[in-house]
């Protein structure tokens, strides 16, 4: 490997990790039992910009989405894409706590269920004020990420299992 260099990533609870790469931007980013996690430099594919999180270490996942249960954001429901979009720390596929309040109540997933059949888009400028409110009040109903709020995905397997519980469950 050209100019390789070696980063040893050594604590208390963790084995001695040595990494080969071939640059100075490298970021660790967690080290948790025996997995460590990286962020390697972007890269650019003509208009595309690819970033690297490489994992080294045994991944346990018990969701099965392909994200490690040390970064998952919702342990339980499968969420690959990891979407947070109220940036609570909660994936959005085991969040319908839209108040923040710690607790799925019946009125949120009942909001949900309204917004069945929205379609998520970008919002432009020359929408209309409805098209603007509709975008606000159903966007984030959206749990499974798939730009369409539907009775199946969203309602029935994601919000309504959630009702009188709270958000989650993840790794602090």
């Amino acid at each position: 490997m050209e100019n390789a260099s070696k980063l040893n990533i050594t604590d208390g609870s963790h084995p001695n990790v040595t990494v080969n790469y071939n640059s100075s931007n490298i970021e660790v980013i967690a080290a948790r039992g025996d997995l460590v996690a990286l962020r390697l430099p972007s890269a650019q594919y003509g208009s595309l910009k690819v970033e690297v999180l490489q994992r080294f270490g045994h991944l346990r996942d018990h969701d099965g989405d392909g994200v490690d249960d040390a970064f998952d954001n919702c342990l339980l429901v499968s969420n690959a894409k990891q979407f947070d979009n109220d940036r609570d720390g909660w994936g959005d596929a085991c969040d319908a706590d839209r108040d923040q309040d710690g607790t799925v109540e019946t009125s949120e997933v009942g909001a949900v269920k309204a917004c069945v059949g929205h379609v998520v888009r970008a919002v432009r400028n020359e929408d209309s004020d409805a098209v603007r409110q509709a975008a606000f009040d159903c966007d984030w109903a959206d749990l499974d990420g798939d730009g369409v709020v539907t009775m199946a995905g969203d309602y029935l397997q994601l919000a309504l299992p959630r009702e009188h519980k709270a958000p989650g469950p993840r790794i602090d």
